[in-house]
């Protein structure tokens, strides 16, 4: 049985595959598969995003082929990489097991708290089968400073930097961050510069993992500004970051089947496949499409690995073939194969019918959807939100919530027999849609009934 998320999450890949895949490109990918598959290989699915940094943010993971009724990125067959393109040869490190990780959890005091132990844990938990056997091994940073990342990064020799914690983006500047801390245990926001720089001299370094909010968003106007991209071209070959919130349990999922396939010898985009399977098994219909893989190893192998294990191991699947690619024509130019991305059908949301829903007032000018496409400025009593509703059926905000400063993006639905507005972020669940009831038209008053709030909508442009 189908849940409303995977609906949703079906819709919206299918759509973004329309709006890619058409006529030459979409016969170019048929005959790329078929080709793959008489090869007894997989296909590995490029984006090149560089020349086109405003479709850089889509959650291009979801991507679904309709005919086929399958997510791409669910397989290790046909895995979905961000591809980045350096100047530079990335040869695949020869190393033997273990695979050396080192850890760093981040909770300044000034931040809201994450329990370390339990996440120290829960890490250790998932990784357990793997140092038991000798083909991971744990250091744990116990200081999120930058002066012992620096520290330890000289006196020791790691493959992998897992980083858990409290991420951003700055807007002004137009770059990722990650909030650390400073000698006193308060927040030190360290840029995506600044932790590169330190990376990058450690040479046997070759994966990033950053268990962050919006690690993996990029600037719509520079291609390098995010966090994973700016690791990137600092020198790390590949990078895994997450595109929305991700849950405890679908993080310990993560972990334990990604770096167990690695340790298998997988390249990097086929191990995150698998350890997408392995979230979408615990059940989690959506997280799956959380993680994001950045990459500039044209075949996705980071590591020539001696796979330690009994000779009874399956051997692993086969490589992905040379990859399609969907580059753009040119510098500031967009994709020949995709011009615009605007889905022509939004992600329809299915909601069950409020019991009593409050019409607005028939002498009030009815706010249409067309009307409702611009930006708003949103404040409650202790909200203040600049909203943008775009005609593609997805919303962009940022603003001030209870003291803290926030950016979120997602879907919404206009119901205009109701006059509701549903706004789902990427990040919540279809269960508890953010509903707004409409009172008035171009200035008007709506009500969550979820939070029993009052918010105040102005249209500014």
């Amino acid at each position: 049985m189908r849940s409303e998320n995977v609906e949703a999450a079906r819709e919206l890949g299918s759509n973004l595959f329309t709006a890619v895949f058409s006529n030459e490109v979409l016969a170019y990918l048929r005959s790329s598969l078929g080709d793959a598959e008489q090869a007894g290989k997989g296909l590995r699915l490029k984006l090149h995003l560089q020349h086109v940094p405003e479709l850089a943010n889509m959650p291009w993971e979801y991507l679904l082929d309709p005919s086929l009724n399958r997510f791409f990125a669910q397989s290790n067959q046909t895995p979905i990489v961000r591809y980045v393109e350096i100047p530079e040869i990335i040869r695949p490190l020869k190393t033997s097991l273990p695979l050396e990780i080192l850890v760093m959890i981040s909770s300044p005091e000034d931040y809201p708290a994450l329990d370390i132990e339990r996440e120290r844990t829960s890490l250790e938990s998932a990784l357990r089968p793997l140092t038991k056997t000798g083909k991971v091994r744990i250091t744990w940073l116990e200081d999120a400073t930058l002066t012992s990342l620096q520290r330890e990064l000289r006196k020791g020799s790691y493959h992998v930097f897992h980083y858990v914690g409290h991420g951003g983006f700055d807007k002004q500047r137009e770059e990722g961050l990650l909030v650390l801390a400073d000698e006193h245990h308060h927040s030190f926001l360290a840029g995506a510069d600044q932790l590169g720089t330190l990376l990058h001299d450690s040479r046997q370094l070759r994966l990033a993992v950053l268990n962050a909010c919006e690690g993996a968003r990029n600037s719509k106007t520079d291609p390098f500004a995010g966090l994973a991209t700016t690791l990137i071209r600092q020198g790390i070959p590949a990078v895994v970051a997450m595109q929305f919130e991700i849950t405890d349990a679908a993080a310990i999922a993560l972990a334990s089947e990604f770096y167990s396939a690695i340790a298998d010898g997988l390249p990097v985009d086929a191990a995150l496949a698998e350890a997408r399977k392995a979230i979408y098994d615990l059940p989690n219909d959506l997280e799956w499409g959380t993680p994001v893989l950045y990459s500039r190893t044209p075949d996705g192998v980071l590591f020539d690995v001696q796979v330690l294990g009994d000779k009874t191991q399956p051997s692993p699947p086969p490589q992905p073939a040379p990859p399609l690619t969907i580059p753009a024509s040119g510098p500031g130019q967009r994709p020949s194969a995709a011009p615009v991305l605007e889905p022509q059908q939004p992600p329809r949301i299915k909601r069950k019918r409020p019991s009593q829903p409050s019409a607005a007032p028939p002498s009030q000018p009815q706010l249409t959807p067309e009307g409702l496409c611009g930006v708003w400025e949103i404040s409650a009593e202790a909200t203040q939100v600049r909203c943008i509703f775009r005609p593609n059926g997805t919303y962009e905000e940022s603003g001030i919530d209870r003291g803290k400063v926030f950016a979120g993006s997602g879907f919404y639905n206009y119901d205009t027999d109701r006059t509701m507005i549903f706004m789902r972020d990427y990040r919540s669940t279809i269960q508890n849609p953010f509903v707004l009831e409409i009172k008035e038209a171009t200035s008007f008053v709506a009500n969550n009934p979820l939070t029993h709030e009052t918010f105040a909508f102005r249209k500014i442009g």
